[in-house]
């Protein structure tokens, strides 16, 4: 293999990474379901109860741009999945990088500058994410008392976010949880339970609006929800670590496809109940507009309790990637809780300094996430795509020889369907067969099935794709493949830039006419 592949040092870890001691038993691997079940509850409570607002307020064009970013993160999120089993390809040994995977496919790629920057985004987008997590859970415990009390018990959430973080400080101690099956399973129980009460108490509520009129569009306005958008559906920084531990890595593609065709359906459904129930009334927190309840009081604590779990799961990531440069031992020692202690508490400080969790999720979602979701997964894709390329051209010229490579067409016949058309792709591809003998094989028809009709066609085309059947026999990309690529890139720079614009000047006038927690 060429030299400029990047290969790793079989005595060199990737990122300080230390492997796990024989004694340590290795987790059972994933079935489809628990991978699908994961990726649920990566996403978790937030696209229920806080992104409705962002979509109303973009009019009309909030749900199609929905749709479009779901249709793009399903894309690029399979890409990183080919990308692993191409990988695993080229550089066996990777396997053994499966703490930082995501890292480990910019390092084979493009070297350790570009493997060093997507670990900085990595753990600044853990970190970002966990402080909005610490707002919404607070603000929803003091949600709780105002309503409870009619109001008259008002205990601020800068406080309950301190409460919070000193409860959960011991949790984080732990270290890392091996095998979170059981947890995921009752993370999702909780988040089908809050879609499930919000839809009851929005049905109970008896209050009177005025006739809603739907927002107009502005740039504005599609810029934030792209940047919430993106926060609240960014699996790409984790779903590299499903895959790995999944028992069919090639199903990694349905195991997405399942977890956003459930989220997005219940926030569709959610969003559309509270256009038609409060229309441009809803509020950021879908929760706090909502009338005092039991079922809304149960719906807070558990909405709380989902974001606690996520937070605790969410930030192990980061913990584990300072601890190792740090050259903290992965045993308890005080060590690991100061440096715990102190990323928890740097976290609380940011929430009090910027206590808006809408303002945090679009700069996180806009800034962080967009390169991670749009615009690596494409390029990593394209550079594997030419690496393995070269690989498999090596290996088709040593099975056929020259003068034997025109007898390789009889045995075309024994193949079904899918393997020739990937056959025939090879030999476009590689040129290894003279154009008339190329015409012949594609105009066998016993190559070619009776052609079926256009919604199976393409539903063939979705499985194809999402079962990552092939994704190491494939060579160059096609020019379709190139000009999406290129699309995709483009519009993932631009909306990072646009996003990123108008996030900052939101804070900025936030902080101007809005003091923060600290100085109240």
């Amino acid at each position: 293999m060429a030299s400029d592949h990047r290969m790793f040092a079989e005595t060199e870890p990737l990122l300080g990474s230390r492997r796990h001691t024989s004694d340590v038993p290795a987790p059972r691997p994933l079935s489809l379901l628990f991978a699908t079940l994961c990726i649920i509850d990566l996403f978790g409570v937030f696209p229920i109860i806080t992104l409705p607002r962002t979509i109303i307020n973009c009019g009309w064009l909030g749900i199609p741009l929905a749709l479009l970013l779901f249709s793009i993160q399903i894309y690029t999120a399979v890409l990183l999945g080919r990308c692993w089993l191409i990988a695993e390809k080229l550089q066996p040994t990777i396997v053994t990088k499966t703490r930082y995977p995501y890292a480990a496919l910019a390092d084979l790629t493009f070297g350790k500058k570009i493997r060093r920057l997507v670990t900085i985004l990595l753990d600044l987008t853990i970190f970002g994410a966990a402080v909005p997590n610490l707002l919404v859970a607070s603000q929803n415990l003091q949600l709780v008392g105002l309503k409870m009390s009619h109001y008259e018990f008002n205990f601020s959430f800068c406080i309950w976010m301190v409460i919070i973080g000193v409860i959960l400080s011991p949790i984080m101690w732990l270290g890392s949880p091996k095998d979170m099956n059981g947890l995921t399973a009752i993370s999702v129980l909780i988040v089908l339970s809050v879609t499930l009460l919000t839809w009851i108490c929005m049905m109970s509520d008896t209050t009177v609006l005025p006739p809603f009129e739907l927002p107009r569009p502005s740039w504005k306005k599609t810029a934030v929800a792209y940047g919430v958008l993106a926060f609240q559906f960014d699996i790409h920084p984790m779903i590299l670590t499903v895959q790995v531990d999944m028992k069919n890595k090639k199903k990694l593609g349905h195991a997405i496809a399942g977890g956003f065709l459930v989220t997005a359906s219940l926030f569709i459904a959610t969003t559309l109940f509270a256009i038609f129930r409060y229309g441009s009334a809803v509020t950021s927190n879908v929760l706090q507009g909502l009338p005092a309840s039991t079922p809304l009081y149960i719906n807070v604590l558990l909405v709380t309790l989902q974001i606690c779990l996520s937070t605790v799961v969410g930030v192990s990531p980061l913990f584990q990637d300072l601890e190792d440069k740090l050259n903290i031992s992965r045993e308890a020692n005080w060590r690991r809780c100061v440096l715990r202690t102190c990323l928890l508490l740097s976290a609380i400080l940011l929430g009090e300094i910027v206590p808006r969790f809408d303002l945090l999720m679009e700069l996180i979602g806009g800034t962080l996430t967009g390169p991670l979701m749009f615009i690596l997964p494409p390029l990593l894709y394209f550079k594997l795509r030419s690496m393995n390329s070269e690989v498999n051209s090596c290996n088709f010229e040593a099975l056929f020889p020259e003068n034997e490579k025109e007898t390789v067409l009889r045995y075309t016949e024994v193949l079904n369907p899918k393997e020739a058309s990937a056959f025939r792709e090879a030999i476009a591809t590689h040129k290894l067969f003279s154009d008339t003998a190329y015409r012949r094989l594609e105009d066998d028809t016993t190559l070619s099935p009776p052609s079926p009709g256009c919604w199976r066609r393409l539903t063939e085309v979705i499985d194809n794709f999402l079962s990552l059947e092939g994704a190491t026999t494939v060579g160059p990309m096609t020019r379709f493949e190139l000009t999406v690529t290129i699309i995709i890139v483009t519009l993932g720079v631009i909306a990072t830039l646009i996003t990123t614009v108008f996030s900052l000047w939101d804070t900025i006038a936030y902080a101007n006419f809005y003091p923060p927690c600290i100085l109240k």
